[in-house]
């Protein structure tokens, strides 16, 4: 081949520390962080929503890029950003994140799905709704490292 092609699509799901409401009165400003975070590193923002205490990003990243990497810089970069402007020690993070890919096919329903969060969150809980990504994803895991 001439050249090298890649569709690499990603759905990213992390909470604040302790599933903290902090996102609540910094949801935008925080959202607009990430975006400029992962498009600077030459990554693409499909969709980015959640509720007051966790996020949803569908992003599309380049064969170079380290996942890991993005979302370690995505997660201190926004809260060094949000707690410089508010003068305080805000915003948390938890320790680790959901990735999964995402097909082609289901690109449209997965972006759907996370700009749809807040009426989503009417109906379950962010623990619920991550076990069951994680069943459909077929992801294994043990619910005592799930939280912190």
């Amino acid at each position: 081949m001439s050249s090298s092609l890649s569709n690499l699509l990603y759905h990213v799901v992390f909470s604040t520390k302790y599933r903290l409401p902090m996102l609540r009165t910094c949801e935008e400003e925080v959202y607009r962080n990430i975006c400029q975070i992962i498009e600077t590193q030459g990554g693409h923002i499909l969709a980015i929503n959640g509720v007051e205490d966790h996020l949803h990003i569908a992003l599309q990243l380049l064969p170079r890029h380290c996942i890991s990497s993005i979302l370690q810089r995505v997660k201190s970069l926004s809260a060094k950003r949000i707690n410089e402007k508010r003068k305080s020690d805000f915003l948390h993070w938890q320790r680790g994140y959901g990735v999964f890919s995402i097909s082609s096919h289901r690109r449209d329903a997965t972006i759907n799905y996370i700009n749809s969060q807040k009426i989503h969150h009417a109906k379950i809980t962010f623990q619920d709704e991550y076990r069951e990504i994680l069943k459909k994803s077929q992801t294994t895991f043990n619910e005592n490292y799930l939280w912190d």
